[in-house]
C-alpha cells in the first residue's frame, strides 16, 4: 500500500456522527449549557457498512467572562464620592453567579469607604444598585445569563475635611461558580481629593514697594527687599523672630532695616553665601552685609559692589556653589569663582565661540560644573583647575534651558528647547533617551532623589513625572492641575513632612487671564498620586498677584511652612507667603 503524507491510501471509511442540529444556542453562539441530544455514527465505503448504538451527549458549561473598564482609572474629587464603572458580559453557555472582594489600600490609615455595587440597570447610579462587597468582606452578585451584561460601580468617598489624606487606591476582583485559582481583576482604580487650602500668614513690604528678587532664609530669619519704582529707593526688611519653630508666623513680624538704599532696584539672581547676600543691582553684583542688616548699621550702605575683572555677570542665572565659593556665569563665557567676602577670586577657561553662550544655570556634580548653551552644547568644567574637560552638542541650535543629575551620577538631565528633555550618559553626554511634549515646558527640571523622579510643567497646566532612568511617564501622569488660559512660568519643589509617607510636589505658576492680566496659582499635589492636591484659591493668593519663580521651605515638621512670594497685588506692595507644608 503506498503512503502518501503520512496518510493510509486504502479503502476509504467515512465516519458520519448525526445528531439535533436545531438544538438552542446562546447570545454568545454556544450551545446551551445542559443541552442533552443523541448521537449516532455510520460508516460507509460506497455504501453504508455501519452504525453505532444511539448515545447521549450533555453539552457542559463553559466559564467564559469579558471585563470592561468604562470610566477612568482615576479621580480626582471637590466633594461627594467617586464612582468607577466596570462592566461584566457571560460570554460562556450558562447562567452563573460571581463572588466579589474589594480592596483598599492607603500610606497612612485607612480613612476612606469603599464599597462595590451591582447596578442590573446600568445607569451608573449608586441609588438603587445593590451593595455587595467592601474591603474585608466579600459578596455574590445576581445570576447573569448568557450574553448578558451587568455593570458594577466602585465607590470610594473620602474622610471629613478635618482629617488628612493622600488619596486611596482602590481595586475589586472576581471569581465565577466553577472557582478559578487566582481572581480575576474587575477594575483597579486610584482616588484623591481636592480640597482648598489657605495662606497662613504674610508679610508685607511698604506700600508702593514691590518685590524684585527672591527672598532668602537665613538662621530661621526671613529676609527681603522691596523697592518703590518711581524713586528707586529700596528698603530692606527681615523678621526679627524666628520663623522656623513651632508657633512661628509672619504676621506682626517685620523688621525694617534703617537705611534706605538709594539708586538700588534689585535684580537676578538671589543667593546667600555665609553672611553675604549676593543679587543683583541694575546690572551690577552686590554682597549685602547680613550681619549688618541684623545690627542696624545704618553708617554706610550694607552692601558692596562684586567686580568680575572685564565683563558683566549674568544676573539671569542662578549661580552656583562649590567648596564655600560662589560660581557666576559671565557675559566672557567664563565661570568666575567668588569669595564669601564678595572679593573676585578666579575665572575658568573660556570655550569656543562655536558653541554659543550660556543659557541655564551651572550645576555642579561632584567636583565638575556642568553648563548649557543657546546652541545646544553643554560643557563641563573642573573645578579643580577651570578648565573645559568635556563639550559636546546634545541638541541641534535647540538651547539647554536647564540641567539635573541623577542620584546615581549615570543620567545628565537637560531641558532642551521649549518640548524636549534627554536623559544623557554622564560619560560621553550621548543621548540614552529623549521626551518630548505636546505643549511648551515652562518650568525647570526638579529632580526628586528619593524617587528618582524629574518633574515639570507645560504651558497647558500639565504636571509631568518621568521615571529619571528611562524617561517614562510615572503611572498617573501626566496629570492636569490648571486649565483655562496658558501658564506663562512655573516653579516646583518636592517636600516630605516628618512623620508622614507621601511627598507632595508644591507647584507655583503664573497664569495668563482672559482679561489680558496675570494671576498667581498655587497648588500642593501628592506626588504618587497627583489626583489628591490642595489648591489655594486665587482670592487667598490674592486676586492679580504677580508671584516670582520661588519657593522655600521653612522645615519638614507639621507646623513648618511653605514660603512663596509676589512682586506686588492690587494695593500695591509685594508681600510673603507662610503656606502649612502637608
Amino acid at each position: 500500500m503506498k503512503r502518501l503524507w503520512g496518510v493510509s491510501l486504502g479503502i476509504a471509511l467515512v465516519c458520519t456522527l448525526y445528531g439535533d442540529t436545531n438544538a438552542l444556542r446562546t447570545p454568545t453562539g454556544y450551545l446551551w449549557a445542559g443541552t442533552t441530544f443523541t448521537l449516532r455514527a455510520h460508516a460507509t465505503a460506497g455504501s453504508l457498512t455501519q452504525s453505532s448504538a444511539p448515545a447521549q451527549v450533555r453539552v457542559g458549561q463553559i466559564i467564559h467572562w469579558q471585563t470592561m473598564v468604562d470610566s477612568p482609572a482615576g479621580a480626582s474629587i471637590p466633594t461627594g464620592s467617586a464612582v468607577f464603572s466596570t462592566r461584566v458580559v457571560n460570554m460562556g453557555n450558562g447562567y452563573d453567579r460571581l463572588s466579589f472582594e474589594a480592596w483598599q489600600d492607603e500610606l497612612t490609615d485607612l480613612v476612606w469607604t469603599v464599597r462595590l455595587y451591582e447596578n442590573p440597570r446600568g445607569d451608573g447610579q449608586i441609588s438603587g444598585s445593590t451593595l455587595i462587597a467592601t474591603p474585608g468582606s466579600g459578596g455574590q452578585g445576581r445570576l447573569i445569563a448568557p450574553g448578558e451584561t451587568i455593570q458594577y460601580l466602585v465607590q470610594a468617598t473620602p474622610p471629613g475635611s478635618s482629617i488628612p489624606t493622600d488619596g486611596v487606591w482602590v481595586a475589586a476582583t472576581y471569581n465565577t461558580s466553577v472557582p478559578s485559582r487566582t481572581n480575576r481583576l474587575l477594575g483597579e482604580f486610584v482616588a484623591g481629593v481636592r480640597r482648598s487650602a489657605g495662606v497662613h500668614s504674610r508679610a508685607f513690604s511698604s506700600t508702593n514697594y514691590h518685590i524684585h528678587v527672591a527672598p532668602v532664609l537665613v538662621d530661621s530669619r526671613l529676609f527681603w527687599i522691596g523697592t518703590d519704582s518711581a524713586t528707586n529707593r529700596s528698603l530692606i526688611y527681615y523678621t526679627p523672630n524666628p520663623i522656623t519653630v513651632q508657633g512661628s508666623t509672619l504676621s506682626s513680624n517685620r523688621q525694617t532695616y534703617g537705611r534706605t538704599l538709594s539708586n538700588f532696584v534689585p535684580s537676578g539672581f538671589s543667593v546667600v553665601l555665609g553672611t553675604g547676600w549676593f543679587t543683583g543691582n541694575g546690572s551690577q553684583l552686590v554682597r549685602i552685609d547680613l550681619a549688618r542688616v541684623l545690627a542696624n548699621d545704618t553708617s554706610a550702605d550694607p552692601y558692596r559692589v562684586v567686580s568680575l575683572p572685564n565683563t558683566q555677570p549674568r544676573l539671569d542665572l542662578t549661580p552656583a556653589i562649590y567648596n564655600g565659593r560662589l560660581y557666576v556665569a559671565g557675559a566672557d563665557n567664563r565661570l568666575h569663582v567668588i569669595r564669601d567676602n564678595g572679593t573676585w577670586a578666579a575665572q575658568s577657561a573660556r570655550p569656543s565661540t562655536t558653541v554659543g553662550n550660556f543659557s541655564c544655570s551651572p550645576l555642579v556634580a561632584g567636583s565638575s560644573l556642568y553648563i548649557g548653551t543657546d546652541r545646544g552644547y553643554i560643557l563641563r568644567f573642573d573645578l579643580t583647575n577651570g578648565g573645559i574637560a568635556q563639550s559636546r552638542q546634545v541638541a541641534s541650535n535647540l538651547p539647554i534651558r536647564s540641567l539635573a543629575l541623577t542620584r546615581d551620577g549615570r543620567l545628565l538631565l537637560a531641558r532642551a528647547g521649549d518640548n524636549r528633555v534627554l536623559g544623557l550618559l554622564v560619560g560621553n553626554l550621548t543621548t540614552y533617551y529623549y521626551y518630548n511634549t505636546p505643549q511648551p515646558i515652562v518650568s525647570p527640571l526638579t529632580y526628586h532623589w528619593d524617587t528618582d523622579t524629574v518633574l515639570f510643567m507645560t504651558q497647558d497646566g500639565f504636571l509631568y513625572a518621568l521615571n529619571a532612568q528611562t524617561g517614562m511617564p510615572r503611572p498617573h501622569y501626566p496629570q492636569q492641575i490648571w486649565s483655562g488660559q496658558p501658564l506663562q512660568r512655573a516653579t516646583l519643589a518636592v517636600m516630605l513632612q516628618e512623620g508622614r509617607k507621601a511627598y507632595y510636589v508644591y507647584a507655583l505658576a503664573q497664569q495668563a487671564t482672559a482679561g489680558g492680566g496675570t494671576q498667581g496659582r498655587f497648588a500642593m499635589i501628592t506626588l504618587v498620586n497627583p489626583y489628591n492636591r490642595y489648591e489655594v484659591s486665587e482670592t487667598s493668593m490674592y486676586t492679580g498677584s504677580d508671584y516670582l519663580p520661588w519657593i522655600s521651605f521653612t522645615g519638614d515638621q507639621s507646623y513648618s511652612f511653605c514660603l512663596i512670594a509676589a512682586r506686588t497685588h492690587a494695593t500695591p506692595q509685594g508681600f510673603v507667603a507662610a503656606i502649612n507644608i502637608r
